[in-house]
């Protein structure tokens, strides 16, 4: 029974506005090539500056450090410039939102306390809820 809830739960959220949004900036991400490639770059940077740091502090890799934050963050810089990727980051934003509301819920139904924080408008006391109905 719980398993068929969480199942149900899944599918309304797939099916959320917030999670279509999410999907459509993801697609017209994927259509831009030139976009696509910039995000590319940016992770493969990232990545080299992450092995860079593993490798420790040699004096050599302090320039390639240099280089690569600053290659990272004008990256960055125009990737923030970019309407489909301001967009994409502002849909998962939205859609991380409605998941915290949803964890809040449940953990409000099962007696979990978020120090006095009610984002979504449950006090824990499922006698005046009309929402679980559990």
């Amino acid at each position: 029974m719980v398993i068929d809830k969480a199942r149900d739960l899944g599918i309304a959220l797939s099916e959320s506005i917030e999670f279509q949004r999410v999907l459509q900036a993801r697609a017209a991400i994927e259509e831009n090539e030139s976009l696509v490639n910039r995000i590319n770059l940016l992770h493969e940077k990232q990545h080299l500056i992450a092995d860079l740091l593993a490798e420790g502090e040699a004096e050599d890799s302090r320039v390639d450090l240099a280089t690569l934050s600053n290659e990272i963050e004008e990256i960055q810089t125009e990737l923030m410039e970019s309407e489909p990727f301001v967009e994409m980051l502002e849909a998962q934003h939205a859609f991380e939102a409605l998941m915290q509301r949803v964890n809040r819920v449940i953990a409000a139904c099962i007696g979990a306390d978020f120090d006095g924080e009610d984002d979504a408008n449950c006090s824990g006391d499922c006698g005046a809820c009309s929402g679980c109905k559990h």
